[in-house]
């Protein structure tokens, strides 16, 4: 993945949280999506954004609010240690939106919480490590 949202999750803290205050802009999740490849309104759902909504300030080049903001780069954090473990993008996106038996729902929706991500990176973690799932 490329661009300003990437770019802040190889930043530090420090940076992330001053980016999430002032709210990633809706061009930036127009990328991600476009670059994930996921359905306009799944990832609308995911970050907690009306899609008509993300429409009209797109069109206006808006701000994404500060819990949005978080939201959208909390995935594209999961998205690259995903990549990383399953190595590829591609892998690590279908990996995110099917089906997962452990978690019993598709890992994808859990993002919008910080404990259904904990949950999340605990499977990450453990087929970093090849340990069964």
């Amino acid at each position: 993945m490329q661009g300003t949202v990437c770019e802040l999750v190889k930043a530090g803290p420090a940076m992330q949280v001053a980016a999430i205050r002032q709210g990633l802009s809706t061009a930036d999740l127009a990328a991600v999506q476009e670059d994930l490849g996921l359905p306009l309104e799944e990832l609308c759902v995911v970050i907690g954004v009306a899609e008509r909504t993300f429409t009209r300030q797109l069109t206006k080049e808006g701000r994404l609010d500060s819990a949005a903001s978080e939201r959208l780069l909390r995935l594209v954090t999961l998205v690259g240690e995903m990549q990383t473990a399953l190595g590829s993008k591609e892998r690590a996106v279908e990996w995110l939106t099917c089906h997962h038996d452990e978690l019993e729902c598709r890992p994808i929706t859990l993002v919008d919480t910080a404990i259904g991500t904990a949950q999340v990176r605990r499977i990450i973690r453990a087929i970093e490590h090849g340990l069964p799932v």
